[in-house]
């Protein structure tokens, strides 16, 4: 768990780091996709500047027992 907390942090301060420029989802959707397929997360981000969402993603299951995927709302 520990390990996704770096990886996480390690990328949302890149991300911010490049707003100037543009938020390169492509490599967040990358980001997220590997920590599904390994099975190291669950749970939903959303980033968002001056109340206008710029991503927004979930990944992983609702309940830990179940098979439901999680689902934006």
């Amino acid at each position: 768990m520990k390990i996704f907390f770096i990886v996480f942090s390690i990328s949302i301060l890149s991300s911010f780091a490049s707003f100037s420029q543009s938020l390169n989802t492509k490599k967040l959707d990358s980001l997220f996709d590997m920590l599904q397929n390994r099975g190291l997360a669950t749970g939903s981000v959303a980033i968002s500047i001056n109340g206008k969402t710029l991503y927004q993603r979930a990944i992983g299951f609702a309940m830990l027992d179940g098979n439901k995927k999680m689902r934006l709302m």
